[in-house]
């Protein structure tokens, strides 16, 4: 037997437990980070095929609807994002959604109370926290519910 049959036998024999798949939980976690990733690119790539679109009167439109709301987030945290697509196609993308101007001035309003005087979540005020597709939603869920009302009351 030569010297690379008996290394190829001893990695036949031997690396069997490192060929194994991972585990499942760590395989979940994976995926749900990629499905997190493809949305965004996703989200990323519709607001480029729209503003390529020559004479597309609702990007513009929602442009600036996205600068008003990066303004907005701007005042209430106390930050200085600029209008760049970096910040915005998030913005547009959640406008695209279905989202209003409203819903998102409240998310920015919910978060600023929620997360400002925290040292640890109030670098957490980010177009890309905030407007994230799956985090969006979240917290727009959080809504204006009887608990939320009640602190309203207490402002």
């Amino acid at each position: 037997m030569s010297h690379f049959q008996i290394v190829k036998e001893f990695l036949k024999e031997y690396a069997k437990p490192f060929q194994q798949p991972f585990d499942k939980p760590f395989r979940k976690g994976l995926a749900n980070q990629e499905q997190e990733q493809e949305q965004e690119h996703k989200d990323l790539m519709s607001s480029k095929l729209d503003d390529s679109i020559p004479g597309n009167g609702k990007t513009n439109g929602r442009s600036q609807e996205a600068a008003n709301i990066l303004t907005y987030l701007n005042e209430k945290a106390g930050r200085a994002y600029q209008p760049v697509e970096a910040n915005t196609k998030l913005i547009i993308s959640r406008l695209k959604d279905g989202a209003s101007v409203e819903d998102m001035r409240a998310v920015i309003d919910r978060k600023c109370a929620q997360w400002l005087g925290d040292d640890k979540m109030s670098q957490y005020l980010r177009p890309a926290t905030l407007f994230n597709a799956q985090k969006f939603a979240q917290y727009q869920g959080e809504g204006s519910g009887p608990e939320e009302s009640w602190r309203k009351g207490m402002l």
